[in-house]
């Protein structure tokens, strides 16, 4: 039951890279099955250099994720407090009934 769990949760994540790729209107003429053939030799090819490269390439990834968020928030909260309003003034909620 773990190998099923994992092999489909690789299956997903090699998706959700063509999906997103697919997404944008640069990429929109390329198949969808070209993205995911290119993830799926990319996890390929880490996981058979050898394990502490893999390792190695997990964490700088994590890292770039952990970093991004942390300038999400700091860029939320300099936005935040700011006071300034963000974005156009024709901005409204639809409940604003104006």
């Amino acid at each position: 039951m773990y190998f099923v769990n994992w092999a489909m949760t690789g299956i997903v994540d090699i998706t959700a890279v063509a999906l997103y790729m697919h997404y944008w209107g640069a990429f929109g003429d390329v198949p969808q099955w070209v993205f995911a053939l290119g993830a799926l030799a990319i996890v390929g090819t880490m996981n058979m250099i050898g394990v502490k490269w893999f390792a190695e390439m997990e964490f700088w990834f994590a890292l770039v994720k952990v970093l991004a968020i942390v300038a999400f928030l700091v860029v939320g909260t300099i936005f935040l407090g700011s006071g300034k309003p963000l974005g156009r003034q024709c901005h409204r909620l639809p409940s604003d009934h104006r």
